[in-house]
């Protein structure tokens, strides 16, 4: 009886040791291969076309941002094009106030107006994502500066 107890005892801590090595080497050994899945980085940008009275102004490029010199009381028409493979918005900052623009996507076009009360400097980011708050500047809108 004593035996039979040992044996099995035994058998358990074969078996036991066996499962183990087993484990310990598929881990070891185990690789993951794959040429058909890429991965790829969505982004999202913008350019942007100002006129005036049918003159092209100039916008310069600071980072993320465009940036354009405006005189009180000319209208200028804004229009921004959508670039990339993801959505955003447009946030136009004039001295310490921001404005946002709807979801942009891919290709779109988005215009609107701008007429300052007296000389500005604009500074137009495009933004991926979605902006959190409501839009106030909506497509062939004017806004006031």
């Amino acid at each position: 009886m004593f035996y039979r107890t040992l044996i099995t005892s035994v058998l358990g801590i074969v078996l036991c040791t066996a499962c183990l090595a087993g484990s310990t080497w598929a881990w070891f050994s185990v690789s993951i291969t794959s040429s058909e899945n890429v991965l790829t980085a969505a982004n999202f940008s913008g350019t942007v076309e100002i006129t005036a009275d049918g003159e092209t102004i100039a916008v310069s490029t600071e980072g993320c941002s465009h940036v354009a010199a405006l005189a009180a009381g000319r209208e200028y028409n804004i229009i921004l094009t959508a670039e990339g493979q993801a959505a955003g918005y447009a946030r136009v900052t004039s001295g310490e106030k921001n404005h946002y623009t709807p979801p942009l996507f891919d290709d779109g076009v988005f215009s609107f107006t701008i007429i300052p009360k007296e000389d500005t400097t604009i500074r137009i980011c495009f933004i991926w994502g979605t902006y959190s708050g409501e839009p106030d500047i909506l497509d062939g809108g004017t806004l006031q500066l």
